[in-house]
């Protein structure tokens, strides 16, 4: 399926802005080191590939509508910051709604400095409606449970960051296995509970369970352990090849495709 260029026109400095903003920032080092840029993109990248699944399962999905919104998934956090999700699940009901609340003022700043629309849909209701749908929100907040483009871009969002995180393992980072601080599960604990437990609380995404495609079955066992002692830089070559590992091989794959010659070399490149 063919898509049309997602139009930033107005939003420039707005990529400049996501780009300043580092991925798992209390991870260091981080041999890989990612941007909010490159995030929001993958996250379009890999809406796309389950777009076609999508359509044959919820009817009136809107494709552009989705397209659009996995683009400006995180854009509050150029005025809020990021706030790992392995923060937030540790949150108690009055963080959580002390959260909330920051970020909805955060939407508010960024809508500001930029023009209404974006891509052709309001730029401030975008944003506000995929926060709407915050897994770790408590339901009496508002959280959407009916909103099959917001489940999908928060599936996709859980699975770039699951990604990322095992470049990192297969790379021999032992940072990567454990939380960045004390009662802070690690990247890889809090990402296979979130996956083993999204079907349940979002039963709209169950439907999506019949297809048989990478992304979509759970994470399986593997020994983080041995990985890690077995890891070693990536290169241009090893990069290419499959490790075994569904999710992770089916996001580089995705990644190389259509992050050509540039995305291979930062994804090579060890910069901490």
């Amino acid at each position: 399926m063919l898509y049309r260029s997602i139009d930033t026109t107005g939003f420039e400095r707005r990529n400049e802005q996501l780009k300043r903003i580092v991925r798992y920032h209390k991870y260091k080092p981080m041999y890989y080191r990612t941007d909010l840029y490159l995030h929001s993109k993958r996250i379009v990248w890999l809406l796309e590939e389950l777009i076609p699944y999508a359509v044959k399962v919820f009817p009136g999905f809107n494709v552009e509508l989705a397209r659009t919104m996995a683009a400006v998934h995180d854009d509050l956090e150029i005025s809020l910051g990021d706030i790992m999700l392995g923060d937030k699940i540790t949150f108690t009901k009055e963080q959580t709604a002390e959260l909330y609340i920051k970020e909805q003022q955060a939407i508010e700043d960024v809508a500001a400095h930029y023009p209404d629309t974006f891509n052709g849909f309001r730029y401030r209701q975008l944003q506000q409606r995929y926060q709407m749908f915050e897994e770790y929100l408590h339901p009496d907040l508002g959280i959407m449970m009916d909103d099959p483009e917001a489940c999908l871009i928060r599936y996709c969002d859980k699975m770039e960051g699951f990604c990322e995180a095992l470049h990192e393992i297969y790379a021999g980072n032992p940072v990567f296995n454990r939380g960045h601080a004390p009662g802070i599960p690690g990247p890889i604990e809090t990402y296979k509970k979130v996956f083993k437990e999204f079907p349940n609380k979002y039963t709209l995404f169950s439907r999506l369970k019949i297809f048989n495609h990478p992304l979509l079955q759970p994470p399986p066992d593997y020994n983080v352990e041995a990985i890690i002692a077995h890891g070693q830089p990536h290169t241009i070559k090893s990069i290419q090849k499959n490790t075994g590992y569904p999710h992770y091989d089916f996001w580089k794959r995705v990644s190389l495709r259509r992050g050509g010659v540039e995305l291979l070399r930062r994804m090579t490149t060890k910069v901490e």
